[in-house]
């Protein structure tokens, strides 16, 4: 090292120490005895004066901080001593004052004007507690020149987990009279200056400082962190906010402590604690309403015996020392009633009216007092399993009443056995309701010594007096015939609209059928229910819902059922019901798929509504709506088309363009398009309701929503998959946000989006959402709701596609059953469930004969079920026709299959015309049937009338349109006309792959077919390079062991074998056989052929015996599964008779 390096070394150095000397000599240190602190932990008195001091004082704890000096930690550098210092602090020292010793002892006195202790408490090793908190994991470490520890401060940083969990744990054990005033610092340290050079920080940022509690007031002050407990003057104006928050505080001792308690009631020994009640009361009754006649009130309103009293007499007690005086009124009587005024005091009001807010003037704070919960009815933790049991019940059948189930409680205490009384109540219940409700023998919540019985006496009495012109009590007990507890007013306005018709329908006198009295609640006026007297009742009697209805506890519906009994109550209610019902019976109808009594019904409706309220009111247009939607499911597309372009119109004009009604009506008008496959159509009414609902409504509202959804479904059924899976995407995503994961509507929105899943042959992911959708049905609906079957059926639908059948099998056999015990054996649903299982064993008959029987017995049910149910002609009915036909066609049973196949085609075409899409699919399936038999030229007929109708109705790409243009390619194929089927056959492949993709199942089924068609025409190289390409894809997409796999492979093993290329054939076909065996089951058809077609590769290959044993084998696994003459059978035994020779 030259001496110029070390002398800028030295210089540096020297630099280094004299910046850390002029930086740090501010800091006390605890080496000097001068600067050490003259206590460590314990209390340091700071009296002053020496004032005395007395027993009955109040204490002021002033804490330091972590590692400070508490000698120091409040002393600042005087700044006017002869105005602020007593002559004795300036004289011990002239350099600096204590604050806490020298200004606030004699500024208290004077502000409070009395004499006050020192008693010293310790704050229970908090700091200490504090320090061990924030402190785990951080090493020891001396504090540094310039602050604290920084791993420690780090934990004072912005939402320092750490240091709100303290916060936290400080307003936990504070006692809830504890006022704090929370004062930090809102200017920066400045920890460095150098000549024109500062460095200023935030030790501690304002959202660490700060925290939330009930009696916490925040309060910023003007310094730095230094001078946030340093004050040299009695003129600073940080001192003076302290000094006036500490006067503010000790005011209040020093007051009298004569206390007034005026309340001559006590909450019963039995009251139970309802946390959440008693926390809104000390929460809403600490909310201060500055232009209200009172500014601190809270009204607790409820139904007569929840609790509301008690509730307020165990706040009065809680807080007896924090309120002087505490006066009870009893305001029963209206002279009673005394409102005091003013903003020094608080007041609870108790009542039963929820306008009892109203009483204050300006408003106030309210508390609804409901029934008990569960929870706070019982506690019973630590009960033997049965006496908990019979206590829920006990709960449950008094509608967790507070002061039903204290006066159970006292009659229930009388017995020294818990178990037998319980029990013993239960019975005696069930038995002597009346009576035991009505005993007066037990007092109850009040000293009044009220039952249930007795408990809503007084409020009924008032009611009567002073609302006689209403008879609202009439209404109470008209009101609690129904069953439940809830009623709508819908069922008001529709017994309204039908009494007209019972009254006719009886043929009886009006005040027979429904007496003067009540049917003052239901006046028709220019076709309308007038609500008027009914919502006046309902307001007068407090019944009302948090919906369009009012809703009423079980125990005032049992109490108003005792009032005048001799009256035909249950008659009258009984006719209200028949009048409610008289136009929704007909959706009852709709929702069985009874279809013509419901349409009898609708129109009936419409008749009636169009004569009374006129031909474009709304009510008229539902009906119009309804009766169309009949006609709908009916397939009578003409009758409903012609209705809802009706509907649409006339809402248009009375409505608006935009009204949620008229776009109701324009989905509707589309759904029938989308019906009759006239997509274009259905599209542009679906785009333009979807349009407006966004721009009216909004972009995430449900109306919104679900018309992107109905547009979806249009694209669905064109295959126009991407357009139909951005939307339902989108549908989804917006449920999840807006409504929650667990939301119906975004469960259905998840089951759209597999069903597209599905369709584009996606099976993983469309049977990773039906599970999920499956799950959360179960869990927020049910096992047995209809839409957790839904979802049931569609995951068996997609395992079903996978040719899972065990698993799908598993499913639609509970979901089968399911809907025979909550809907019927002849409920639509059910049928549905029954003709998805039947085609599951449909699909295993082909290794598995038994199973066609079982398919036939589901299909013969479910069509003859249909027939009687639903009509010969029904939609339903047909469908399942069909299911039968495709059974018996499978079985080779051609006869059979032919004639219900042209009776269904026959009926749809006159039901629904020649070219609806259900018709042109039994034109399909009769065409099957005749190609299945050979009879080409049949089968052609009908092929090219389906085909060449699809491309006019649906378009050329539509995937009904290539599925007929492949089925008449193979009828091409089979009579040896290959030009024509390799035509159709590459039209189909190529416009399916640009439409759904290379590696579409429906695409690689449409490749495998052209491969036939050149295998069949000798162009082996031109075969193999396609099924070679559908087996690699369907490895990759389905998985090497996928009967669709194995059937490609099959395929290119047929083409080796053609080509006389024994090896690379056998090797194939050993490999389908193996896997077969071990997938599908030796004895699985599949597994049958693929020994079939080695037998026959080995017996090319001159292996005689090998050849000649395997087929044999087959023989024999043929005989027992198929049987003796079932064609493979017969054509393996020739072989093996030939090869024996």
């Amino acid at each position: 090292m030259d001496l110029t390096t070390a002398a800028y070394l030295v210089i540096f150095l020297l630099s280094i120490a004299f910046l850390y000397d002029q930086v740090t000599k501010r800091i006390p240190s605890r080496l000097d005895s001068n600067q050490a602190p003259k206590s460590r932990f314990e209390l340091v008195p700071a009296g002053a004066n020496g004032l005395p001091t007395r027993k009955d004082g109040f204490d002021i704890i002033f804490v330091h901080g972590l590692g400070s000096n508490p000698d120091t930690t409040w002393r600042a550098t005087k700044l006017a001593a002869t105005v602020d210092t007593p002559e004795e602090a300036a004289t011990d020292n002239a350099q600096f004052v204590n604050w806490v010793s020298d200004f606030l002892p004699i500024d208290i006195l004077e502000a409070t004007n009395t004499d006050r202790d020192a008693l010293y408490t310790r704050l229970a090793n908090l700091g200490n507690e504090f320090l061990e908190h924030i402190n785990e994991g951080i090493p020891a470490q001396a504090l540094q020149p310039l602050g604290s520890n920084p791993l420690l401060l780090a934990n004072l940083e912005y939402d320092s987990i750490s240091l709100h969990d303290f916060h936290k744990e400080f307003m936990a054990i504070a006692q809830d009279d504890l006022c704090v005033f929370n004062f930090f610092e809102k200017r920066p340290t400045r920890l460095l200056r150098l000549w024109f050079i500062q460095w200023q920080q935030f030790c501690v940022r304002e959202q660490s400082a700060t925290y939330e509690g009930q009696n916490v007031r925040n309060i910023g002050l003007s310094v730095d962190h230094y001078g946030l407990n340093k004050f040299g003057s009695r003129q600073d104006v940080s001192y003076k906010t302290i000094l006036a928050k500490l006067v503010e505080v000790t005011k209040s001792p020093t007051r009298s402590d004569k206390r007034h308690y005026a309340v001559p009631l006590e909450t019963v020994h039995t009251y139970t604690e309802r946390a959440k009640l008693s926390a809104e009361l000390e929460q809403k009754l600490q909310t201060r309403h500055e232009k209200a006649s009172i500014s601190y009130a809270v009204a607790l309103h409820g139904l007569g015996g929840a609790g509301k009293s008690q509730l307020a007499l165990a706040y009065a007690e809680k807080h007896k020392d924090r309120y002087n005086p505490i006066l009870w009124i009893d305001a029963t009587d209206e002279e009673a009633k005394i409102m005091p005024k003013g903003n020094q005091g608080s007041v609870i009001v108790t009542s039963r009216d929820n306008r009892s807010v109203r009483l204050v003037p300006g408003t106030c704070e309210s508390v609804h007092v409901d029934v008990m919960s569960p929870v706070e009815g019982l506690k019973t933790e630590s009960a033997l399993e049965e006496i908990q049991r019979n206590c829920d019940k006990i709960a449950q059948r008094l509608g967790y009443l507070a002061l039903a189930i204290d006066l159970a409680g006292a009659y229930i205490g009388n017995d020294s056995t818990p178990k037998h009384a319980l029990s013993q109540y239960l019975a005696d219940y069930d038995r002597h309701r009346d009576e035991l409700l009505q005993m007066d023998g037990f007092q109850g919540l009040l000293p009044t010594e009220k039952t249930v019985w007795t408990v809503w006496d007084t409020t009924l009495q008032k009611i009567r007096r002073k609302y006689s012109h209403l008879q609202p009590e009439l209404l109470l007990t008209f009101l609690a015939q129904f069953k439940g507890s809830i009623v709508q007013d819908e069922s008001f306005r529709l017994a309204c609209l039908g009494m007209e018709k019972v009254d006719t329908e009886l043929d009886g006198e009006a005040d027979k059928v429904m007496p003067a009295c009540l049917r003052q609640f239901l006046p028709l006026d220019k076709g309308e229910w007038d609500s008027f007297r009914y919502r006046q009742s309902c307001g007068v009697l407090r019944v009302e819902g948090q919906w369009s209805g009012v809703t009423m506890h079980s125990l005032v519906q049992w109490r108003a059922m005792q009032s005048e009994r001799d009256r035909p109550w249950r008659w009258w209610y009984t006719t209200f019901i028949l009048a409610a019902c008289w136009s929704t019976f007909g959706r009852m109808y709709y929702d069985e798929g009874r279809w013509s009594e419901a349409e009898k019904l609708f129109m009936q409706v419409m008749e009636t509504r169009k004569t009374k309220l006129g031909a474009d009111h709304p009510d008229m247009l539902t009906s119009m709506a309804n009766l169309a939607s009949t006609y709908r499911n009916q397939g009578r597309w003409e009758e409903a088309e012609k209705l809802y372009v009706q509907v649409m119109e006339t809402s248009k004009t009375k409505l608006g363009a935009d009204h949620p009604d008229m776009l109701t009506s324009m989905a509707n008008l589309a759904s029938t398009y989308r019906n009759q496959g006239r997509w274009s159509e259905a599209e542009k009414l679906e785009v333009q309701v979807m349009e407006t609902s966004k721009t009216k409504l909004g972009a995430d509202h449900p109306d919104t929503l679900t018309s992107m959804a109905n547009l979806a479904s249009t694209y669905r059924n064109q295959g126009r998959w991407s357009e139909a899976e951005k939307l339902e995407v989108q549908v989804m995503e917006t449920s999840k946000t807006k409504l929650g994961a667990d939301h119906p509507d975004t469960l259905t929105s998840m089951a759209n989006l597999a069903s597209t899943f599905w369709n584009q042959g996606r099976w993983s992911e469309a049977e990773k959402l039906d599970v999920q959708v499956m799950e959360t049905s179960k869990t927020k609906l049910g096992a047995d709701h209809p839409d957790t079957l839904n979802s049931m059926a569609n995951l068996a639908s997609t395992y079903s596609n996978q040719g899972r059948w065990s698993e799908a099998e598993k499913l639609e056999v509970q979901v089968m059953e399911t809907r025979k015990t909550k809907l019927g054996a002849d409920h639509p649903s059910t049928l549905t469930s029954m003709a998805n299982l039947a085609s599951t064993y449909r699909n295993q008959g082909r290794w598995n004969q038994g199973r066609w029987l079982e398919a036939e017995k589901l299909e013969v049910q479910v069509m003859d079920t249909s027939k009687t149910k639903l009509g010969a002609d029904h939609p339903s009915t047909l469908t399942s026709m069909a299911n039968l036909a495709s059974t018996y066609r499978n079985q080779g049973r051609w006869s059979e299959a032919e004639k219900l196949d042209v009776q269904v085609m026959e009926t749809r075409k006159t039901k629904l015309g020649a070219d609806h899409p259900s018709t042109l699919t039994s034109m399909a399936n009769l065409a099957s049937t005749f190609w299945n038999q050979g009879r080409w030229s049949e089968a052609e007929k009908l092929e090219v009338q389906v085909m060449e109708t699809r491309k006019t109705k649906l378009g050329a790409d539509h995937p009904s349109t290539l599925m007929s243009m492949a089925n008449l390619a193979s009828t091409y194929r089979n009579q040896g006309r290959w030009l024509e089927a390799e035509k159709l056959d590459v039209q189909v492949m190529e416009t399916r792959k640009t439409k759904l993709g290379a590696d579409h199942p429906d695409t690689l089924n449409s490749m495998a077919n052209l491969a036939s068609t050149y295998s069949n025409q000798g162009r082996w190289s031109e075969a193999e390079k396609l099924f070679v390409q559908v087996m690699e894809t369907r490895k990759t997409k389905l998985g090497a062991d996928h009967p669709d796999t194995l059937t490609s492979m099959a395929n290119l093993a047929s083409t080796f074998w053609n080509q006389g290329r024994w090896s690379e054939a056998e090797k194939l076909e050993v490999q389908v056989m193996e896997t077969s065996k071990t997938k599908l089951g030796a004895d699985h058809p599949d597994t049958l052929m693929s020994m079939h077609n080695l037998a026959l590769t080995w017996k090319d290959q001159g292996r005689h015996a090998d050849a000649l044993a395997l087929m044999e084998d087959c023989l024999q696994a043929r005989r027992r599964v198929l049987g003796e003459e079932h064609p493979y059978t017969l054509f393996c035994l020739s072989t093996v008779a030939k090869w024996s020779m």
